[in-house]
């Protein structure tokens, strides 16, 4: 069984300091997304496409949650960055 962890591990936000940092990336990138440009709603119900999404650029094991290590994406470019990685494409095969 898998006990929560009492504290956060260091480096990482948790509660209010986390959400401080959500707002503040979502205002840094001008409220849009970064790889497509359409702009995202902070409130927007989570299976919007344009509602916001906070992506770090390293993970969070090494970047930790800081404002440099975050991004805005919207809803779509946040799926297709976890389905196929940073290049956001789906591998196509050789033809051989």
């Amino acid at each position: 069984m898998i006990r929560p962890r009492k504290k956060a591990r260091p480096g990482r936000l948790k509660g209010r300091a986390l959400e401080d940092l959500r707002v503040k990336c979502w205002l840094k990138d001008n409220e849009a997304c970064v790889k497509c440009g359409v702009h995202t709603f902070y409130y927007a119900p989570h299976w919007d496409s344009n509602s916001y999404h906070m992506s770090h650029i390293k993970a969070k094991r090494m970047g930790g949650d800081s404002l440099e290590n975050v991004e805005t994406l919207c809803g779509d470019c946040h799926r297709k960055f976890h389905a196929y990685g940073p290049s956001m494409e789906k591998p196509v095969r050789s033809k051989a």
